[in-house]
């Protein structure tokens, strides 16, 4: 499932944009 896996990629990108 390729649109899972960049659902996950966004939102742990965000999360990273977030913690910085």
């Amino acid at each position: 499932m390729p649109e899972l896996q960049f659902f996950f990629n966004m939102v742990f990108f965000r999360v990273e944009t977030r913690g910085s």
